[in-house]
């Protein structure tokens, strides 16, 4: 009974749970399988699965001016980095600068704020009010006094501007605006041609 036991155990040379090396012919373990060797960590993926490098993008600043730009775009920021609500408002309050970092600090004395549109609510309440009736005295007045290139990019910055508070103005609006404020010359040199738009105007004044 032993024998057959001992034969068995010979021959199959296993465990309880599964076959163990057979150590058999010599007592000698066989060689063992290789196994394939593991890829390299910048192989496991092809090339076309890579997510491309994600670009870093600065929180924007706010010094006073343009509130309502500075607000649209800290919420492109919280959206496009997944910004929790409980940090949006120290985000903000970390790049706060001049004249609205020193009235966010009298406002916090009372208490940090810590809801983002609560904030923003305060903040166009202080710097908002009168930013709509700066930009038109501003476009009223401009004119023309270097190149038609730095002109053409103070009226596009004033002339959003001016959209972010009412959208009802259009392309005859701003080409005629536009048109007025350069130089007697260039304006009288592409009055004939009737530009459609400040693009086209733009372009003309410059030939």
């Amino acid at each position: 009974m032993d024998g057959e036991r001992a034969k068995d155990h010979g021959e199959h040379c296993g465990g309880i749970l599964e076959l163990r090396p057979q150590v058999c012919n010599g007592g000698t373990l066989p060689d063992p399988i290789p196994h394939p060797p593991f890829p390299p960590v910048d192989d496991a993926f092809p090339p076309h699965n890579r997510s491309p490098p994600f670009p870093k993008i600065d929180f924007p600043k706010f010094d006073g001016e343009n509130p309502r730009l500075w607000r649209d775009n800290c919420e492109m920021f919280f959206e496009v980095y997944v910004v929790h609500p409980s940090l949006k408002t120290r985000f903000a309050a970390l790049n706060f600068k001049d004249p609205a970092a020193a009235w966010l600090q009298t406002v916090q004395r009372k208490g940090r704020i810590t809801d983002w549109g609560q904030l923003c609510e305060l903040m166009m309440g202080r710097f908002d009010w009168d930013q709509y009736q700066m930009l038109l005295n501003q476009f009223e007045t401009l004119k023309q006094i270097g190149s038609v290139s730095e002109y053409h990019i103070e009226f596009e910055r004033l002339a959003h501007g001016m959209l972010l508070y009412n959208d009802h103005y259009d392309d005859t609006f701003f080409v005629t605006r536009f048109m007025a404020g350069l130089k007697e010359e260039i304006r009288a040199a592409i009055a004939l041609h009737r530009p459609q738009d400040v693009a086209t105007a733009s372009v003309l004044a410059a030939l």
